[in-house]
């Protein structure tokens, strides 16, 4: 699975952020890496306890992000040049650069049409250009959606793939999802604003106006939250298990209140210490609002390229297993120790969730896991819970008592996992009634739930097929 593949499934930075998270750890934790880009020092943000942080509230401050947000909110488009940069203890420094034009959706989707240009790759060992290199330099990969169909071009292969998309909507599928400008996407679907965080503090860092990014005087607020997760020992509610996702938002704006550059650092503390991220985003030649025309989003193959068709499947993340093939089997025990194994369920539809406590966006689509449980229970449906990658064997059924959940919730998932090909969650399997694999949707973002019911309603209530021709 491509990293930006889950990102854009949930949207937003913060999506991307707690996706990240949600990748498979080494078992020792390697040092958190410092971000990319060098920010002024920062005041300590306090460690959680049993009562909130002391909040540290800037009016100015305050004032300038609901500004920010209220402009990223009513943006309907922006292009720029985009320079992405993504820090992690476990994944290492990734940078991607490269010009972005995208119209954003107040749907379920927050992106409607995009283009993306990558940076052409510099040739190997090639000196710097001295003088600046040609105004014609050979073009990076380009991707665009034009709301029916995905086109890219691949300059190194000569070749142009079409995929159509699924219900009108499509995220990019590799690196170049990181250049989407995830901040003004995150406006419309407030991910951490739904997990109801704790407003710690919100300050402006140094002279309003004194640092220039891209000729543009900007001024950068800080703005830091806590989100406390519940206990994840034994008994599900002591103080050894406890975790709190902190996040540190760097907006830096120019008089527009439009960002320049965005930066999100999130960092687990308690029992899942070590897990931190850092991305960030710097824009320049930003322009918003200036309603690109139809044919932006609308790529032609250059002369002497080769058209190919490419399906979903082919064009998604790299599993094992793709739609219409068999499912793999399992053998996994429950929390009771009883083992379950696909045959066990032969006949019924099964959806299967790899999750893990500690995974944000895994958590956030539990209370939709359910709905669906709940939607079919007298259906020959079996929604499964597989816990992967977990931080201790009761962590998975302690999380399941202390939210309600009743579906079926099985253990030490991992081998099956990577045995599925499976590199992030949360990861979904749909299988029918004959053990043959009918959808894989990694992450879980808005319209999912629909999408899988759907998916199950169609196989429950199979089209009555039309009858011969006389």
């Amino acid at each position: 699975m491509t990293l930006t593949h889950t990102l854009a499934h949930l949207g937003g930075t913060v999506g991307l952020a707690l996706a990240t998270a949600a990748i498979a750890q080494p078992a020792t934790p390697t040092p958190p890496v410092s971000p990319t880009t060098p920010t002024p020092a920062a005041p300590a943000v306090p460690a959680a306890k049993d009562s909130p942080a002391p909040s540290v509230i800037s009016k100015e401050a305050a004032e300038l992000i609901n500004k920010a947000k209220a402009a990223g909110k009513a943006a309907k488009d922006a292009s720029a040049t985009v320079e992405s940069v993504m820090s992690s203890a476990f994944a290492g420094d990734t940078t991607v650069k490269g010009t972005v034009v995208a119209i954003f959706s107040d749907a379920a989707m927050p992106l409607g049409h995009w283009r993306i240009e990558l940076a052409a790759p510099a040739a190997a060992g090639a000196p710097a250009a001295t003088p600046p290199a040609p105004a014609t330099p050979t073009t990076g990969r380009t991707f665009a959606f034009d709301g029916t169909t995905v086109r890219a071009i691949d300059p190194a292969n000569k070749e142009m793939t079409e995929t159509a998309a699924a219900d009108g909507a499509a995220f990019p599928e590799g690196e170049e999802g990181m250049l989407l400008p995830m901040w003004y996407m995150d406006q419309r679907f407030d991910r951490m604003g739904r997990m109801n965080p704790i407003l710690v503090e919100q300050v402006i860092e140094g002279e309003p106006g004194s640092t220039t990014i891209g000729g543009v005087k900007v001024t950068t607020v800080r703005q830091v939250r806590h989100i406390k997760f519940p206990s994840m020992d034994e008994g599900g509610d002591g103080a050894a298990g406890e975790r709190t996702l902190v996040e540190t938002l760097r907006l830096s704006l120019g008089a527009d209140n439009y960002p320049r550059r965005t930066e999100v650092t999130m960092e687990m503390t308690g029992a899942d210490a070590g897990r931190k991220q850092t991305i960030s985003q710097t824009y320049t030649d930003l322009k918003v609002n200036s309603s690109p025309s139809a044919e932006t989003f609308v790529l032609k193959a250059p002369e002497g390229y080769k058209t190919r068709t490419v399906t979903v499947e082919e064009g998604g993340p790299q599993m094992t297993v793709k739609a219409g093939d068999a499912a793999l089997d399992f053998n996994l025990k429950d929390d009771s120790g009883k083992a379950h194994k696909l045959a066990d369920f032969k006949g019924r539809i099964v959806l299967l969730d790899f999750w893990a406590t500690w995974c944000g966006p895994c958590t956030q689509a539990m209370p939709s896991i359910q709905k669906i449980a709940d939607a079919f229970k007298d259906k020959p449906v079996s929604i499964i819970g597989v816990n992967t990658w977990e931080s201790s064997p009761a962590a998975g059924p302690a999380y399941m008592k202390k939210k309600g959940y009743t579906y079926l919730n099985l253990l030490a998932g991992d081998e099956l996992a990577k045995s599925y090909g499976i590199s992030g969650i949360p990861t979904l399997i749909l299988i029918d009634q004959e053990g043959k694999v009918v959808h894989i949707g990694v992450g879980f973002g808005p319209g999912e739930e629909e999408h899988l019911s759907k998916l199950i309603n169609e196989k429950l209530n199979p089209a009555t097929p039309a009858p011969a021709a006389k």
